[in-house]
C-alpha cells in the first residue's frame, strides 16, 4: 500500500515538473535578455535533471508493484 502511496505522489510531481518544463521552454524560446535566457537554459538543464531521476524512480516502483 505504501508503495502505491509513493507511486501516486511521485507520478503527482512528475507530471507538475513536466508542465513547469514545458512553460520553462516556451519562456526560453521568446525570451530575448541573455542574462535571463542563461538563467531559463540552466533552469531547463536542472529540471530535465530532476525528471529524469523522477522517472527512473517511477519505473523502479512500477516494476516492484508488478513483481
Amino acid at each position: 500500500m505504501r508503495s502505491q502511496q509513493k507511486l501516486d505522489a511521485l507520478q503527482a510531481e512528475f507530471d507538475i515538473r513536466s508542465e513547469k518544463l514545458k512553460q520553462m521552454k516556451k519562456a526560453l524560446a521568446i525570451e530575448a535578455g541573455t542574462a535571463v535566457k542563461f538563467q531559463l537554459e540552466h533552469q531547463v538543464l536542472d529540471e530535465e535533471a530532476k525528471l529524469a531521476y523522477l522517472n527512473d524512480e517511477l519505473d523502479k516502483l512500477d516494476s516492484a508493484l508488478q513483481s
